[in-house]
């Protein structure tokens, strides 16, 4: 089968590989979609600190079933399914894990960096990380599950109380999802900082509120538009120097921050600041399982309409090429790849 797999450095090649076999208690998936991911340009980067050559990259994949080895867990998996898949894995053996935060284990793992993932035409996983969907939804949806969940996590780690007014740093796929969300729960003021000309069109048509700081003066909008107070709840989607900067100013006396974004470029808070006005500051870390299987039910009920965000679908053979649109800022939002295209 062909799949895209890292050979270190900054190498990702589509090659030929072995077809996986499965073995007990796991699933074989044919995918249909996976998309891109910050990980994955991050990997491509060379700098991935966890992720050892050669492996099959990718984690946000939908597929459909096409061969069962169950010995035991749940029943109602067969051949043919589509499925999302919860692409993080616990030891189930420390002491994090032990306390029942396996979506923080100490050991965590991850299809497609530890273990190969969903940029190839099929991928073996463990049947209790195979959630069914529902027909009604299709395969492109799916693909955007796993980054769902992690906008739900996000708005669930928070103290979001309907009419709390939301300042989101960051406007791509979590922080318009962490948006949508808050819409949907009943936030009284969303706005979504993105300087991305193309993404801030994509807010805008999702019905979400986007500014420039590039533009415009954020700090004077801020003030404009909570009396002076700041926002009850900042969620910071960005990870980038910038944004740690503005955390404290545009979040009000006891608001909350909650830091959704990877700052691997490092970060600068005012701690002073930040205690003079008694703030809480929250981490967020992937989702647990729960987060999937609401992820999943919002798109079953059609609660939340993620279609929009999917502006590209190339062949695994372009992977390579979507990385570079991404990477080069192009008027790209979610780009999925299809081993079947």
């Amino acid at each position: 089968m062909k799949a895209a797999v890292y050979e270190g450095g900054q190498r990702i090649v589509i090659r030929d590989v072995e077809k996986p076999r499965i073995f007990d208690n796991q699933v074989l998936i044919k995918v249909k979609y996976c998309g891109i991911c910050g990980a994955d340009l991050f990997i491509a980067s060379g700098n991935h600190p966890r992720i050892k050559p050669p492996t099959i990259i990718g984690h946000e994949f939908a597929g459909e079933i096409v061969a069962i080895n169950q010995l035991k867990g749940p029943k109602n998996l067969q051949i043919g399914d589509r499925v999302a898949v919860k692409p993080t894995y616990s030891c189930k053996e420390c002491s994090t894990c032990k306390a029942g935060y396996f979506h923080v284990c100490k050991n965590i793992g991850l299809f497609g960096i530890d273990q190969d993932g969903g940029f190839a035409e099929f991928v073996k996983v463990p049947i209790e990380n195979v959630i069914k969907v529902s027909d009604q939804v299709n395969y492109e949806e799916i693909a955007i599950i796993e980054p769902l969940a992690v906008a739900l996590h996000s708005i669930r780690r928070s103290r979001f109380r309907i009419g709390d007014r939301v300042i989101i740093l960051g406007g791509g796929p979590i922080g318009l999802l962490i948006g949508l969300l808050l819409k949907l729960a009943g936030a009284s003021l969303i706005i979504i900082s993105e300087v991305n000309p193309f993404r801030i069109k994509i807010i805008k048509e999702m019905g979400l509120i986007p500014v420039n700081p590039l533009k415009d003066d954020l700090s004077s909008i801020v003030k404009g538009k909570t009396d002076g107070d700041g926002f009850d709840i900042l969620f910071e989607a960005a990870g980038v120097l910038a944004t740690s900067k503005q955390m404290v100013e545009f979040t009000k006396i006891r608001g909350q921050i909650v830091i959704v974004g990877l700052f691997e470029e490092g970060a600068d808070c005012d701690f002073r600041n930040l205690a003079l006005k008694e703030q809480d500051i929250v981490g967020v870390r992937v989702y647990t399982e729960d987060d999937i299987n609401k992820a999943v039910k919002m798109l079953e009920t059609q609660q939340i309409n993620v279609k929009p965000l999917i502006t590209n679908k190339l062949k695994l053979e372009e992977l390579n090429k979507g990385i570079e649109m991404i990477r080069n800022k192009d008027d790209v939002f979610k780009i999925l790849i299809s081993p079947e295209r």
